[in-house]
């Protein structure tokens, strides 16, 4: 399964910005897949309300089978800020299961 950010919503977002969703989304998958079910944006960046300055980037993924805790933790070591600093205030959400 593809975990891109959409086009019509990253472009707006800026190139900073747009780069640092793709990036999360790819080590996203790569820790994850095959488990991965999808990688999304929400929040205020996919509503079209996203600030530099005020907001936040709410990104979820979910996994199709239970992951276990060493992908979870490549997964956090991948997403984390020394590893990829990200240009605003970041969530990421943990992945979780859906049986």
């Amino acid at each position: 399964m593809r975990s891109r950010v959409p086009q019509h919503v990253a472009c707006g977002l800026g190139a900073e910005v747009s780069g640092y969703l793709e990036a999360v989304a790819a080590r996203t998958r790569a820790v994850l897949r095959p488990q991965l079910a999808g990688v999304w944006l929400t929040g205020s960046a996919a509503l079209g309300d996203f600030a530099p300055e005020r907001s936040d980037l709410d990104v979820q993924a979910i996994a199709a089978s239970g992951v276990p805790l060493d992908a979870r933790q490549r997964l956090a070591t991948a997403l984390s800020h020394p590893g990829l600093p990200c240009p605003v205030r970041a969530r990421v959400r943990a992945p979780w299961s859906v049986s």
